[in-house]
């Protein structure tokens, strides 16, 4: 070999050499950075005359694993919508309180059915009948405090999905855009590399909020659909519809009031129930809190209160006597609640539930018509006949119409330990489920870091050996420079 053919064979180690250790740092940089596929460099043989006259180097991304990256967003997307979901009954739970606990419904109907026993052993005691006043008041407050939190987390729902359309929307956007760049990039025969890092992150940013597969075209584009087939980017990026509301109230309903979830027209709701529902991701776990989980709360409680009210009238013998629209102990707002007319609407009645005034002193009432009923005239007899009534209502089954997953024959306080119970097993349910796919969704996760990702080790060792490479094409370098100035020594 000639020293100049010595001499650019170590010039070309040199620059590949260098290009491979700016790859290996690269790699080193970014790796807990999410997303990025680790660059693997790649050495070619430079022939020239037929002989080799050195090398070259060229850094590539790594290759990715296609069904591996199917599988993680897929479970990425039941996770978020599952994660969300956990996190909405977990705050409702502790809102309305563990069926043991002194707040909740079930332990406030056993402390208002205790001050009724009470009463009956103490009838003109004005402590007693101080009590039942008090236990019917937390009995109310416990109603509306729990409406309070289903309206407040179906709220918060509504506004997760308003933020879950606009982050997948920006991602549908941003995706476009970076077609467009790779796609220029790829017919160009330019470095895509960075190009696809980001395209897969807002890829994996899009399936978070909603369940989507994708499939790359020759060109490089990517076409991205709805896991049950809806078109979201092919070529232009179609828009999700949403229409965010302001309050919840419990009348308001998917379809009556709140919005759905559209594509270009094609109804894609979460909990439409159509075929082309979209059912995973974040934004599908928040539908179910508004339209289902919640509503069906909402619906159980309402049902608890209604009997809760229609009981005290027909129960309360003065109230029987004096006939609609005389009230009982509750009231719909202060208003009668025909107990005869099963298609009264009672949505929200857990919310407009209260204590009649006609009991309380500081409303100008009279304590003593717990005792008699609520409708009883001055004078009346003040014996035990109607508070035995109100405690053989409140221990008697009652009839409740069919809700989901409670009885339709208990008593008021089993009810209410019905839902409480129903409540927390739900949200145990939802945590293990959670539990279980943020597992499955981790170890699919690390699969791919392992075949995709930054090994630091192995990138360290690396640069050290590419060091070593590196000062070898320096020493011949540095020895073809002297056996240059050598040989013009001797011939001059």
């Amino acid at each position: 070999m000639s020293l100049t053919a010595a001499l650019y064979s170590a010039k070309t180690g040199l620059i590949a050499t260098q290009k491979q250790m700016a790859g290996a740092s690269d790699n080193i940089t970014n790796a807990l950075t999410p997303g990025y596929v680790a660059r693997e460099s790649k050495l070619t043989s430079l022939i020239a005359g037929g002989a080799g006259s050195g090398v070259s180097a060229s850094i590539e991304r790594g290759p990715t694993n296609s069904y591996l990256l199917r599988d993680i967003r897929f479970q990425a997307s039941r996770l978020a919508g599952l994660d969300y979901r956990t996190g909405a009954l977990s705050q409702i739970a502790q809102a309305t309180g563990d069926p043991s606990e002194e707040r909740s419904i079930s332990a406030l109907f056993s402390k208002f059915e205790a001050s009724f026993q009470a009463l009956y052993d103490s009838p003109e005691s004005p402590a007693a009948q101080r009590a039942v006043l008090d236990a019917a008041k937390a009995l109310t407050s416990g109603f509306h405090a729990a409406e309070g939190a289903i309206q407040a987390e179906r709220e918060a729902a509504d506004r997760a999905i308003a933020t879950g359309v606009s982050v997948a929307n920006d991602a549908l956007q941003k995706i476009e855009a970076l077609n467009d760049q790779i796609m220029a990039q790829q017919a160009a025969g330019g470095d895509i590399a960075n190009l696809l890092d980001e395209r897969d992150r807002q890829i994996d940013r899009l399936s978070e909020q909603i369940g989507v597969r994708t499939f790359t075209r020759e060109s490089g584009e990517v076409v991205i659909t709805t896991k049950e087939g809806i078109t979201l980017l092919d070529g232009d990026a179609r828009t999700i519809g949403f229409t965010p509301v302001s309050t919840v109230p419990p009348s308001v309903t998917l379809g009556a009031g709140l919005s759905g979830l559209t594509v270009d027209g094609a109804d894609i709701t979460p909990t439409g129930g159509g075929s082309q529902a979209s059912l995973t991701g974040r934004i599908a776990g928040a539908f179910q809190i508004r339209d289902q989980d919640l509503v069906d709360y909402q619906v159980q409680i309402d049902e608890l209160a209604r009997r809760t009210i229609d009981l005290f009238q027909t129960a309360d013998a003065s109230v029987l006597a004096a006939g609609p629209p005389a009230t009982g102990l509750f009231t719909d707002a202060g208003l009668y609640h025909d107990a005869g007319v099963p298609a009264d609407p009672v949505a929200g009645l857990a919310g407009r539930i209260q204590v009649n005034t006609l009991a309380d002193p500081s409303a100008g009432g009279e304590l003593r018509r717990l005792r008699d009923g609520l409708q009883a005239p001055v004078g009346s007899s003040g014996d035990v006949t109607q508070v035995q009534a109100f405690l053989n209502g409140l221990g008697a089954a009652q009839a409740f119409s069919a809700t989901p997953g409670l009885s339709t024959s208990t008593t008021l306080g089993g009810y209410a330990s019905e839902i409480a119970s129903g409540h927390l097993l739900n949200s145990a349910t939802a945590k293990t489920e959670t539990d279980s796919t943020a597992l499955l969704f981790e170890t699919l996760e690390n699969r791919r870091v392992s075949e995709t990702g930054v090994n630091v080790d192995e990138e360290s060792q690396r640069l050290l050996e590419l060091e070593q490479a590196y000062a070898a094409n320096a020493q011949v370098i540095s020895t073809v420079a002297r056996m240059f100035d050598d040989l013009m020594r001797n011939l001059g």
